[in-house]
């Protein structure tokens, strides 16, 4: 029999155990035919050819090449270059090379994102060959020097500065196990659901994790040195910085070699520049509040038809402690259709906490994840993407599958208990070639009725055989009110202050047929649309072309007008310019509101 025929019969059984059952045994015996469907899915990988080093300018430049995110929902109508400084002094050179010959350039990470917010026009500066760390085989060290400038009130065990290019999984490494200059056995506050981004590109997008003290990336940064036109250096902080504006003034007075940083401690400039989606420069490094290590204990609850009243309830009265100063990471997924005969859809509830308990719950290497649920290794991807897409009805049975065979607590299973990192590591990365998404934020008194709304078009949708569905279930994360002013869980929303965000991830595994994207691409517009009505804010690397514009971020972001001030004067010459900065007209509405050119406010 065909492995296209094993699958068939395995998709057509009723019995959601017994598909759970054959379908790791198939994984098991037909891994080499999985590993031909997974070549397909990874065809869209970058491969850098890092080029030549630029004479005495400190950086590579690579030939021509298209660059796409993995997915391929990236598009360019023409090859672009790779800049790769290897210092601070070869970035400062790639952005003043970029702006003699005209060129408009963006940072550029791991390619996660599929919105076309943060796309170059012309070249990307990669900063992975500059942070003196190996991310492959986590070798090297990262240099702490900014943490001997802080203020003398400041606890320097609460910190760690961090190299813009270097990816979340080697943070983690880092802080844990230490290094010659980083001190060990610390972690980070929370984490996205995946490990393998750039850390700049992760936090200047938006990217959150759930629950926690905070829940996203750009709540946890404290300072963040910016590479801005003219290579201009900014160190920048909010007010009352935790850097010592005397220790920073001597530093760079003795040491006249280095490259200059002038230290900004303002709060427009700094709650901007953070999550700026690469309009303002290029970010070098940041310094980000830290905490002691710990171990986190992980509840999975699989609830049968559990979005109910009382589930709604809940979420309505906020899932996360009152006190900000409990930690509880909450996340919930749902299956965006009934099962037959059901009243309420299906519900994955995951509560984690702190423990310093490691036989709290079972240790296991091979957690049972979506997409990954139905395998212990990684040669499921194929097989995934030709079972969730198989048809013009959507595998109701396959995502009931993926919420049911997660279920792990003290009743059934034992829970989950290990490294923080490593219980909030969702395995997003596992989707990075084969996935794509679209995520919101809303007040979280409201994301019941937009659940609501959104599960009830998908039913009716389903029914009619047309072939646009999902395939996934969806994610509710559950986040804590921000004072980043473009961040989507910015504390204030159309004139109310929230106290507590819930950001709507939308998924699908990706066909390997082109007609299925097509309609995934339609049916990702039509419920932006949807959400956008709602008056929901999107994240900034999950979306397909959102139409942002000056009207729309002014209603959604109070504090846009300030953003748009730090816009113009860290990037006067338009070197960061791109398609999203064009469309939504940044540029002529920076000009209309602030004419004359503005000096950034330097305090050392």
């Amino acid at each position: 029999m065909s492995l296209q025929s094993k699958v068939n019969d395995i998709a057509a059984l009723k019995d959601q155990d017994k598909m759970i059952d054959q379908l790791a045994d198939l994984l098991e015996n037909e891994s080499e035919d999985f590993a031909a469907l997974d070549a397909a899915a990874m065809q869209h990988e970058v491969q850098i050819d890092p080029g030549a080093v630029q004479g005495n300018l400190e950086f590579r430049l690579s030939p021509f090449m298209k660059v796409s995110n993995p997915s391929g929902t990236w598009h360019f109508v023409h090859d672009v270059q790779i800049i790769s400084p290897l210092s601070l002094r070869g970035t400062v050179n790639a952005v003043q090379w970029a702006e003699q010959n005209q060129k408009r350039i963006r940072g550029i990470g791991a390619c996660h994102s599929f919105s076309t917010v943060d796309q170059a026009d012309h070249c990307y500066v990669n900063m992975k060959e500059c942070t003196g760390y190996n991310s492959d085989n986590f070798t090297g060290d990262i240099d702490q020097q900014p943490l001997d400038l802080l203020k003398a009130t400041v606890n320097r065990d609460q910190y760690a500065n961090i190299p813009a290019g270097l990816k979340i999984e080697s943070i983690n490494h880092i802080l844990q196990f230490g290094t010659n200059k980083v001190t060990g056995n610390r972690r980070m506050f929370n984490m996205g659901g995946g490990d393998v981004q750039a850390f700049a590109g992760a936090f200047s997008t938006g990217t959150h994790g759930s629950g926690g003290i905070h829940s996203a990336y750009h709540d946890m940064i404290r300072s963040l040195v910016l590479v801005a036109s003219g290579g201009r250096v900014f160190r920048i902080e909010p007010a009352n910085g935790i850097t010592d504006t005397q220790k920073h003034a001597q530093y760079f007075q003795q040491h006249a070699n280095e490259i200059p940083v002038s230290l900004i401690q303002d709060d427009d400039c700094f709650y901007s520049t953070v999550v700026s989606m690469g309009c303002f420069g290029i970010i070098w490094s940041v310094i980000l509040e830290v905490k002691p290590f710990t171990l986190l204990h992980e509840e999975a609850s699989y609830i049968k038809a559990g979005w109910n009243a009382d589930l709604k309830a809940r979420i309505h009265g906020g899932m996360l402690p009152a006190d900000l100063s409990d930690e509880k990471f909450v996340y919930l997924q749902v299956n965006p259709y009934k099962r037959k005969g059901k009243k309420n859809i299906s519900v994955m509830l995951k509560e984690t906490t702190p423990t310093h308990d490691p036989g709290s719950g079972k240790k296991d290497n091979r957690r049972k994840l979506w997409p990954q649920i139905f395998s212990n290794s990684k040669l499921s991807v194929g097989f995934i993407r030709r079972l969730a897409n198989d048809g013009a009805f959507p595998p109701v049975g396959l995502i009931e599958a993926a919420l049911k065979n997660q279920n792990d607590n003290q009743k059934k299973g034992g829970g989950f208990t290990d490294a923080c990192y490593k219980v909030w590591n969702a395995g997003s990365g596992k989707l990075k070639p084969i996935g794509t998404a679209i995520e919101f934020a809303f007040p979280v008194e409201k994301i019941t009725d937009v659940v609501d709304a959104i599960t009830g078009i998908m039913q009716h949708e389903a029914e009619s055989g047309r072939g646009f569905y999902l395939n996934s279930p969806m994610a509710l994360r559950f986040v804590r009110p921000s004072k980043v002013y473009l961040a989507p869980n910015y504390f204030e929303h159309l004139g109310q202050t929230i106290n507590e965000w819930c950001y709507l991830e939308i998924l699908r595994v990706n066909s390997l047929n082109p007609d299925d994207d097509k309609r995934e691409m339609e049916l990702f517009e039509y419920l932006q649309t949807f959400l956008k009505i709602q008056k929901g804010r999107p994240h900034w690397g999950l979306n397909f072309k959102f139409p942002f514009d000056e009207s729309l971020l002014s209603e959604f972001y109070p504090k846009f007008k300030e953003w748009l001030k730090s816009f113009i004067m860290f990037n006067a010459s338009g070197v960061f310019d791109n398609e999203f900065t064009r469309s939504a007209n940044l540029r002529e509405a920076a000009l209309r509101k602030f004419p004359v050119a503005l000096q950034p406010p330097v305090v050392a």
